[in-house]
């Protein structure tokens, strides 16, 4: 009970460090995409996120190997003073050279033929499309080589350490905004190379954390161990299911250029950064809380497993609702409010990433459990197939005249339908209680139809002025979720709870008044 009592505590103290550094990099970030939407311009915009894309494409392994490293890193942390953590960390450097250098050979020549050949922009902004790639490739390299020491700090839960550091390059990111408000260059160019310059110093800076307080875990040394490569990189490569939705989002923004150009890339770069700042918010808990899985894991403690993935999963739920259901009522309010100009369809791809992402975001949790145990075959054997069928599926609908919303409606409800896939494979190998997963899923998609029904069907009927309206829908749809959270989401156990830590700290309050 203590050591569980101090874990909880552990937890808490990390997700507070890591909330912090959400809250720099939602600042900073919304303000910084506005400026750069403005600089840019739409096309332009778009260019970016494309060419994003196609590197991201190349480079989805670098999820895998990082899910890797952290894994193997905690595991051998569980261990105790039987790890040797040293050796891991020095095999996995060697692993993402090599990696490094196979990507590096694959992007100057498949991704250099796709830019010449098949990428839809304007004549004369191909130069600068071209230099934005090249820019993007030694940015890929330099965040693939940093894994390591990233994955290091995660393990050893040294979250202050993550939140300052990530704290310095949304600054960094913020000087490169005015820069671009300020230069007579080209700005998409200027853009690309002052962001493989944050990447790099930013690089230096984990290095050098990771050198100074972890000096006998992070001191490089020549060596090579055949069969723990070969473990590494069987997990690595089984691992690759879990980042299959980023391959489809890539390959999506690359359809969306084929079929009707870069002005709908930026639409689609919009809604990504209203979905990645959302999702930072559930993800900085979700760190906190995954090295102690795989610990616990690691020392056989299956009931406290289960315990801290039904926690992960209710907070994170409600986290993401809490967020959502204002985004749903005020959506068009807040684009006009954030951006200079909105592109096209963004109100609707914001909504419906949204609602994907809340599915997507509770299903993580089962997915440290498999990469606890090192048992992912089953994994992609269920979800590749099933995601380049989702991405066939699509194409064919465009080739037969589906539009923009038609697509993104058909790849979020993809996305809720991996969660039954998601659920299967892991209660086929880590027989996680299937009953009480299923009960949690359908709780989760009642609340979530319960949202949309009253966001646009009461709370969107306040038609007070448009800030007024904002605030009196924003309380309302907070207050509606909260209600929702704690009758469907909560056990009849943790409602009681809940409303008792309330009750105490009222009367601890007034009281104390």
């Amino acid at each position: 009970m203590d050591n569980s009592h101090a874990a909880n505590k552990k937890i808490a103290k990390n997700t507070i460090y890591l909330y912090i550094r959400m809250f720099a990099t939602l600042v900073v970030g919304l303000y910084t995409s506005r400026i750069v939407l403005r600089e840019l311009g739409i096309t332009d915009y778009g260019i970016n996120n494309v060419v994003s894309s196609l590197l991201t494409l190349f480079t989805f392994i670098q999820g895998s190997l990082s899910s890797a490293a952290s894994r193997f890193f905690a595991f051998e942390i569980g261990k105790g003073e039987g790890g040797d953590l040293n050796k891991i960390y020095c095999l996995t450097v060697n692993i993402h050279i090599i990696f490094s250098i196979a990507i590096l050979v694959l992007c100057e020549t498949l991704g250099v033929w796709y830019v010449n050949n098949m990428l839809v922009v304007p004549t004369d902004r191909f130069f600068a499309a071209l230099v934005v790639y090249q820019m993007s490739v030694i940015g890929s390299i330099l965040t693939l080589m940093v894994v390591p020491n990233v994955a290091m700090i995660i393990a050893q839960e040294h979250m202050s350490a993550f939140a300052y550091l990530s704290i310095v390059n949304v600054l960094f990111k913020l000087l490169v905004a005015y820069i671009l408000c300020v230069t007579p260059i080209d700005k998409l160019i200027t853009l690309s190379i002052l962001g493989v310059c944050i990447c790099g110093i930013t690089n230096m800076l984990y290095v050098l954390y990771c050198t100074k307080i972890f000096k006998e875990e992070c001191k490089y040394r020549r060596l090579w161990d055949a069969r723990l490569f070969k473990e590494m990189m069987a997990y690595s490569g089984w691992s690759i299911a879990s980042y299959a939705p980023v391959v489809v989002t890539q390959l999506s923004n690359l359809l969306i250029n084929a079929f009707f150009g870069p002005v709908v890339n930026a639409a689609r770069a919009v809604a990504n950064t209203v979905q990645q700042n959302v999702i930072s918010f559930v993800a900085n808990f979700q760190i906190a809380l995954n090295p102690q899985i795989i610990k616990n894991y690691a020392a056989n403690d299956r009931k406290r497993v289960f315990e801290l993935v039904n926690m992960s999963q209710k907070i994170s739920f409600s986290l993401m609702f809490i967020l959502f259901f204002p985004i749903l009522t005020n959506v068009n309010f807040l684009l006009n409010l954030w951006l200079v100009e909105v592109p096209v369809y963004t109100d609707t791809l914001v909504v419906l990433v949204a609602i994907s992402s809340i599915f997507l975001t509770i299903v993580n949790p089962l997915g440290v459990i498999a990469e606890a145990a090192n048992r992912l075959k089953i994994a992609n054997i269920i979800a590749i197939p099933y995601y380049a069928f989702s991405v066939l599926f699509v194409y064919i609908a465009l080739r037969m005249g589906c539009d923009v919303i038609g697509m993104f409606s058909l790849f979020a409800i993809f996305d809720i339908l991996f969660f039954l896939v998601s659920l299967s494979f892991t209660y086929i190998i880590c027989k996680i209680p299937l009953r009480n997963q299923l009960f949690f899923y359908f709780r989760a998609l009642l609340a979530v139809l319960l949202g949309c029904i009253i966001g646009y069907y009461i709370i969107d009927s306040i038609m007070i002025g448009s800030f007024v309206g904002f605030i009196l829908k924003t309380c309302a749809s907070v207050l509606f979720s909260l209600i929702i959270i704690m009758f469907i989401i909560l056990s009849k156990g943790e409602r009681i709870m809940v409303l008792y830590l309330i009750r105490g700290r009222l009367r601890k309050h007034f009281v104390g008044c």
